[in-house]
């Protein structure tokens, strides 16, 4: 949806400014919202409605996703949550704070009495975070039904137009997560770039992380970064947990330009504001994304840390594979770590002395990687692997 001020709309529809923000004030012009002592209206309006369609607005309650929004410092995640005065949302961030810490089993066992809440952010909150949480946990009969949840009530909350801007956004903002991080099914919606600045800041970062997301899958690299970047320069405050999300994504996309120093300058900032509240599991989910970084970045430095990431990441694959290609012989379920960070550099033309320098390997090791790939995927050149790891 496009929108243009309140002056710009009387012109348009040759009436004065202040009968555009007395309509919009009534709620006769749907869709429009006040922000920064500026009425903005939709460009589809040509007219306001009678007094007598005006039907009351649904406003939200409460924003998704309590911990992830907020701003708190660095190694005070549970002081943080311990203070929140709200117990649902006391609870929710509570069951994040176990989810990134890779406790799947007291995040789902939190998030239980919310499955069916009537709040829709408590709902939708919990259902998300369900899905993700049963993947780690091996229960994809519960993975799959939580994701179908997801799908159905996304269809039921974007139909609804008797409701705010905030909460479309919020609808706008879970139907992308399920799209691109769940890969549910989703009905149609409308580009989030038009809803996030409904949303509060914490939430709007993450929000930028999966534009990003969606622009590095599209090999899009230089979109991400500056996405990143852009998202990260407008933050009035640091919002710990959605900034490692666009740090993880910009440290990606550095990598897919071939710009290897970027792209661990933006990881060490990740893992520097993640480790002192525990949050490894991001790094987990997002091992084939960030191409050996994990390895190069911590192995050495922090083994202990390391062996649990590589936990996380066979956790998180075989619960993926067997969520989404139940029927398919999956690269992710056959390669280790360390293979699939070398089969991913070689498939974005990264040669294999590149490929030993960056993840600290000698190039007779990463040649006996690549043959070892071949020989598991059952494929005898690039060209064939590209498009096995490209399906």
């Amino acid at each position: 949806m496009q929108f243009e001020n309140a002056k710009q709309a009387a012109e348009r529809m040759n009436v004065t400014v202040r009968a555009v923000q007395k309509w919009a004030k009534e709620g006769r012009l749907p869709g429009s919202y006040f922000d920064n002592r500026i009425w903005w209206i939709p460009k589809n309006i040509t007219e306001p409605l009678k007094k007598s369609e005006v039907k009351p607005v649904v406003e939200i309650k409460r924003y998704q996703l309590p911990l992830l929004r907020s701003s708190f410092d660095v190694g005070s995640a549970r002081e943080f949550i311990d203070s929140i005065p709200d117990s649902d949302d006391r609870n929710i961030a509570l069951a994040e704070y176990y989810y990134y810490t890779g406790q799947a089993e007291k995040a789902a066992e939190l998030l239980e009495p919310y499955i069916n809440s009537e709040d829709d952010s408590l709902r939708y909150s919990a259902n998300v975070m369900c899905t993700f949480a049963n993947i780690f946990r091996g229960h994809i009969h519960l993975a799959t039904f939580f994701s179908d949840n997801v799908s159905k009530q996304l269809e039921e909350g974007l139909k609804n137009e008797n409701i705010s801007q905030e909460i479309k956004a919020t609808a706008v903002l879970t139907a992308y997560i399920g799209k691109y991080l769940l890969n549910v099914s989703v009905p149609d919606v409308p580009p989030l770039e038009e809803y996030l600045h409904f949303l509060p800041n914490g939430i709007r970062l993450y929000g930028a992380y999966i534009l990003a997301y969606k622009a590095y899958k599209d090999k899009n690299f230089e979109r991400a970064i500056g996405i990143c970047d852009t998202a990260l320069a407008f933050c009035n405050s640091f919002y710990p947990i959605a900034a490692i999300y666009v740090l993880i994504v910009a440290a990606a996309s550095f990598m897919g330009l071939k710009k290897p120093q970027l792209a661990r300058q933006h990881f060490m900032i990740a893992w520097e504001t993640a480790k002192q509240d525990g949050l490894i599991k991001l790094f987990g989910i997002h091992h084939n994304l960030l191409q050996g970084l994990t390895d190069q970045c911590l192995k050495a430095d922090y083994p202990e840390d390391y062996k649990k990431i590589m936990k996380i990441v066979k956790e998180f694959n075989d619960g993926w594979y067997r969520l989404h290609k139940p029927e398919e012989y999956d690269y992710s379920h056959t390669l280790s770590p360390v293979e699939i960070s070398v089969a991913v550099l070689y498939n974005r033309d990264w040669g294999s002395k590149e490929i030993a320098v960056h993840l600290k390997l000698s190039e007779r090791m990463v040649k006996k990687h690549i043959r070892d790939i071949y020989d598991k995927l059952f494929v005898t050149s690039k060209n064939e692997l590209k498009k096995y790891l490209e399906k």
